[in-house]
């Protein structure tokens, strides 16, 4: 390795070691046929939602829920079936001694060649906030931590306090305290940004002794929705303002960061840790920043949904800056309205930007969104200058 790119990884590495990790998560599988009706379930989802295996076949899969939840679950799963549409439902499930689980069932609709439904497959999840960031902070040490079994590296940072908050949230829920759309989902942000419990340098060892005593505003919102901002992710030093060849995804403090997709990879950046996080599952949304492409080239190279957003649409203070007129924290997540959701909590209350109307919701707005409306915006000189005549990705374009 000289220095200027990742290691290479060795052979014998199989990009697919991330997704066996992922099925040795405490998540519950299972199956149901077109009336409903659980065909097969995995021993996570009965330890989830039953107590045993055998009971669940058969059985709608809340059926030991809360009794103040049962009903309207029922309901939302017999609509959703009835429709032949993916389901998504919330309940409380009471396992003996006092204890409460939120539990989260995820079903994806089936269908037959004909159109007609199939059947559902889904997830249960234990949704318990404090569960749900001890998991993820068991999978960075799994997956990403220097020394284990991938390294990936997108973590610069883990916040001490981060289950201590995540109790807090299980806390405030159980007494009907909501605090926004966020409320108990685990959260990273860029290491340029400033939050309380994190270091805040831009992955500089020259700022490793700085102590961080206030909330950017960006961090701030994250809290008052709800977030548990759970660790600081890599990037490249500096947010590759440093020099004339910066390293993509190298900090003097963190290391490399590693495509998860391709360990021997360029990452891209300078948000590759926040981009890597997410494609990773190791939050549920990653804050980055931009000036020019940190967001949504390695966006791109990592497989997430990366948005600029307007300059002016989220505050700045509190991010180490490179250009007051082109800098701006921006959204990283795996799905457009999960980035949407992200964005409506980190964005400055009010209604215009650079003189422009915005939306009040925007994750409201993709609720109007016909996808068959959707148009592709690409650039000419990709396709005319940069890729010769007859290149095969041109033929894709």
């Amino acid at each position: 390795h000289d220095g200027r790119s990742p290691p290479a990884a060795p052979l014998n590495r199989r990009t697919h070691e991330i997704d066996d990790l992922l099925q040795s998560l405490p998540v519950g599988l299972f199956t149901a046929d077109r009336d409903g009706r659980v065909t097969s379930a995995n021993a996570a989802f009965g330890a989830l939602v039953q107590g045993t295996v055998t009971s669940t076949v058969g059985l709608p899969p809340w059926a030991n829920a809360h009794p103040g939840d049962r009903a309207n679950a029922e309901l939302t799963w017999r609509r959703c079936v009835e429709e032949g549409r993916d389901v998504r439902i919330e309940f409380r499930v009471w396992h003996g001694e006092g204890r409460m689980t939120w539990v989260r069932i995820d079903a994806s609709a089936a269908a037959n060649a004909d159109g007609s439904p199939a059947g559902y497959a889904g997830t249960a999840l234990d949704h318990t906030d404090t569960v749900a960031t001890q998991v993820l902070l068991d999978r960075i040490a799994a997956v990403d931590a220097p020394g284990s079994a991938i390294g990936l590296r997108s973590v610069l940072a883990v916040d001490a306090a981060a289950v201590a908050v995540a109790h807090e949230r299980d806390s405030e829920r159980a007494q009907g305290k909501i605090r926004g759309p966020l409320h108990g989902i685990p959260v990273m942000i860029k290491d340029n940004i400033e939050a309380v419990g994190l270091p805040g340098t831009a992955g500089a060892s020259s700022l490793a002794d700085r102590t961080v005593t206030a909330d950017s505003p960006i961090a701030q919102r994250l809290r008052d929705a709800g977030a548990v901002i759970v660790a600081a992710t890599n990037l490249s030093e500096w947010a590759n303002f440093r020099g004339f060849a910066p390293m993509n995804g190298w900090t003097a403090r963190g290391g490399f960061t590693r495509n998860p997709y391709q360990l021997a990879i360029d990452p891209s950046g300078s948000s590759s840790g926040s981009a890597c996080a997410a494609a990773s599952s190791l939050a549920a949304v990653t804050v980055g920043t931009e000036t020019d492409g940190s967001i949504l080239q390695p966006s791109g190279d990592q497989s997430v949904v990366g948005l600029k957003p307007t300059v002016g649409l989220v505050a700045s203070q509190g991010i180490i800056p490179i250009s007051s007129a082109q800098d701006t924290a921006g959204p990283m997540a795996r799905t457009v309205r999960d980035a949407a959701l992200l964005l409506d909590a980190l964005r400055v209350p009010g209604r215009t930007v650079m003189g422009h109307r915005v939306p009040e919701s925007y994750a409201a707005d993709l609720d109007d969104i016909e996808p068959r409306r959707l148009r592709l915006a690409w650039d000419l000189s990709c396709a005319e200058g940069i890729l010769s005549p007859g290149d095969p990705d041109q033929a894709v374009i």
